[in-house]
């Protein structure tokens, strides 16, 4: 178990030893991965919700008899209740 951690010390040493002697590249390639993060992170929506799911609720209560059917239960159905969106000035 010690040796396992000892070499992936030593291993770590190595690469940042080889890494500090290359400063441009390592510039380089810190700031091109910055860029990248920047870009990626600026493509994936930033909502919790898909655009199709950001309308209003409906909702709908229906009583019947069990096995009831849907067409039995139209005539009876209440009109569905709609509740509207929050505006989006108030940050939700």
């Amino acid at each position: 178990m010690q040796r396992g951690i000892d070499g992936m010390r030593d291993g770590y040493a190595a690469v940042i030893a080889r890494i500090a002697r290359r400063v441009v590249l390592t510039l380089g390639l810190v700031a091109v991965a910055a860029m990248l993060t920047g870009y990626f992170g600026s493509q994936v929506p930033s909502g919790f919700l898909p655009d199709e799911d950001q309308g209003a609720f409906f909702v709908e209560v229906l009583r019947g008899g069990v096995g009831t059917s849907s067409q039995a239960n139209a005539p009876a159905a209440p009109p569905p209740l709609t509740i509207p969106s929050p505006p989006r000035w108030c940050g939700l």
